[in-house]
């Protein structure tokens, strides 16, 4: 039996609440951080996916997202590596279409005929941005969520499926430019996602000889509340059947929010072999029926799930800080700072086992660790071999920090930090997704994979610590 062995899914911290200042909207937005992009955001939802998996059967990753860092440049490429997985590993970007999300689930069931002995990971991603005060800004939200398909002891199956490609002008963005934009409400509703959904939905159910009321999950990956009823009447479901919770806390999340959506069911599922109905709408529409089956959800203590990650979040300020952090209008500084050295290209390459997989050296003859490793062991002085440790998914604690506000960081101050990992070792490094006031010495941390510097189109990753998010045993 072949199908979705574990998932997970990944939204930052930072909101637009209605305690934003200047955002004036009764609902909530995810916004990623200033050192967040889908590359790095991948890499979150992929490692709580790989939680108590081997990521050395995985044998391809499939990267979805219409706002992937590089144009002409893998990105899954760097995900992969970033996630341990081997070097053999096929990897993929998929993009072109908000739908690209339940494509790469499709591709990767079909993928698994030429790997029968091993798994595929499907991670989406996004940060996709629209012109500032539009209305597609205010439905528009960042987030990730991983998939990970194969043989063996599944917790769903997708049973059967119906796809349906449309050239509809909705939402569209050119290659140069950074916004996406989209055609009238009134058009793009009536002739795109609440008549192509409704269509390809009640096909599908006829063809599967399955009524509406034997679905216990409707999901789709629509813009608002509204479109999501207008559906659900045309439907004949009813409320227990359709949450909009995503959509409400989160935001469209482009072609993540399906996967979302998906794991979002998931983890509400009361029982095995219950039905969850999944349309992903985008120049046409896929429609997954997906069976529960015996391990039909993963306990909270394995993965955070959705409704914990919402209500860990911290409320930006004000608009003008979000616009900040987005670039979306220039803001002078008070301090003329020197430029940013440019990223080492050969750096970034010869150091990828220190910089991109976090990987520290525990000393044979004495078992101290170090990062990063050395020829020589700065505690007993011998030069021996050593037993490679990840750090990447190792808690810490903070053993001191210092603020510094004039390092020209967009989110001031600049929190420089000492931590010492719960496997051994100390680091020093930077706190991000941070709150001031709630910083002190002792605190639990782990590593999370972020953007560093950026010159020319060459962005620069490394690992800095945040503080827990969720605590253990939540």
């Amino acid at each position: 039996m072949k199908g979705i062995i574990s998932y997970s899914t990944y939204i930052p911290w930072l909101r637009l609440t209605p305690d934003t200042e200047g955002w004036e909207n009764p609902f909530e937005r995810a916004v990623a951080n200033f050192d967040e992009d889908p590359i790095t955001m991948a890499v979150s939802a992929g490692r709580t996916c790989l939680k108590h998996q081997d990521s050395k059967d995985i044998k391809a990753l499939l990267f979805c997202s219409t706002s992937a860092p590089y144009a002409e440049k893998q990105n899954a490429a760097l995900i992969a590596t970033a996630l341990g997985l081997n070097a053999d590993a096929l990897t993929l970007d998929l993009g072109g279409s908000l739908r690209s999300g339940t494509l790469g689930i499709l591709t990767a069931l079909n993928m698994l005929e030429a790997y029968p002995h091993g798994s595929i990971l499907v991670i989406a991603a996004e940060t996709r941005l629209a012109m500032p005060r539009s209305t597609l800004n205010d439905s528009i939200g960042d987030g990730a969520a991983a998939i990970l398909l194969g043989r063996g002891k599944v917790i769903a199956t997708i049973e059967h499926h119906q796809s349906t490609s449309s050239v509809i002008y909705d939402q569209w963005r050119e290659s140069n430019s950074r916004y996406t934009v989209q055609w009238e409400d009134r058009f793009v509703a009536d002739n795109g996602i609440e008549t192509m959904v409704v269509n390809s939905v009640k096909t599908l159910l006829a063809d599967s000889r399955l009524e509406t009321t034997d679905i216990k999950r409707f999901a789709f990956n629509s813009s608002n509340p509204r479109q999501s009823n207008k559906i659900k009447n045309s439907l004949g479901a009813t409320n227990n059947q359709i949450d909009t919770t995503i959509i409400d806390k989160i935001g469209n999340t482009g072609s993540a929010m399906a996967l979302m959506e998906l794991c979002f069911s998931l983890e509400q599922a009361t029982a095995k072999h219950e039905w969850i109905c999944l349309s992903s709408y985008g120049d046409g529409v896929d429609t997954l029926l997906v069976l529960t089956q015996e391990d039909y959800r993963i306990p909270n203590q394995i993965i955070p799930n959705i409704c914990q990650l919402i209500t860990s979040k911290n409320t930006i300020p004000s608009y003008e800080k979000y616009a900040h952090l987005k670039d979306l209008w220039p803001i002078a500084e008070s301090v003329r700072r020197p430029e940013a050295q440019p990223p080492s290209v050969p750096a970034i390459y010869r150091e990828q086992e220190k910089n991109i997989l976090l990987r520290a050296g525990q000393c044979n003859e004495c078992n101290y660790v170090q990062y990063p490793m050395q020829k020589i062991c700065v505690n007993c002085q011998r030069q021996t071999s050593y037993t490679i440790i990840d750090l990447s998914n190792t808690r810490a604690n903070l053993y001191t920090y210092s603020m510094d506000y004039l390092a020209g960081s967009l989110d001031s101050p600049l929190v420089i930090c000492t931590i010492n990992f719960e496997s051994g070792g100390r680091m020093l490094g930077v706190m991000t997704d941070r709150a001031l006031d709630e910083i002190y010495v002792g605190m639990p941390l782990e590593m999370s994979f972020r953007k560093v510097t950026e010159h020319q189109g060459v962005k620069s990753y490394f690992w800095k610590a945040i503080p827990m998010r969720i605590k253990r045993g939540e």
